[in-house]
């Protein structure tokens, strides 16, 4: 499992306090920008069958990096046929987002999923699965 934070305060708290163990190779946090981070990847052609991004900053304001186009286009590249991009932010921010997504990864493979009364949202995104051989 690979995490990014940007936060050294949020490791901290996490290795300390929550229980995360990190063993390199099995469970990792690299400490960067979400947005930086997936670009990396995608540079360097690097798969996965699920890429979840929970990142906020005062008030559940998701930043720009962890939401935009390129995000999204990093997101679909890294991500292996059928699988999954899914982004927790809330509702103010949902709609365009939402239409951001759509544009990258098609109408219908974006839904979303009312995590919290309407406030909290997931937006989960599939990459089409390869075609079968004829």
């Amino acid at each position: 499992m690979e995490s990014v934070e940007f936060d050294p305060r949020v490791v901290k708290a996490a290795t300390n306090f929550f229980g995360l163990h990190l063993t390199p190779g099995t469970n990792v946090v690299q400490r960067d920008d979400g947005g930086h981070a997936a670009q990396e990847r995608a540079d360097a052609g690097t798969q996965y069958d699920l890429v979840m991004v929970d990142c906020f900053q005062s008030s559940g304001y998701v930043p720009d990096s962890c939401r935009n186009q390129a995000l999204a286009q990093n997101a679909h590249k890294v991500l292996k046929p059928g699988g999954k991009f899914i982004q927790h932010l809330w509702a103010g921010q949902l709609d365009s987002t939402v239409a951001t997504y759509r544009g990258v990864f098609g109408n219908s493979s974006v839904v979303t999923r009312d995590a919290e009364l309407g406030v909290s949202w997931l937006i989960i995104s599939t990459l089409a699965s390869a075609a079968a051989p004829e």
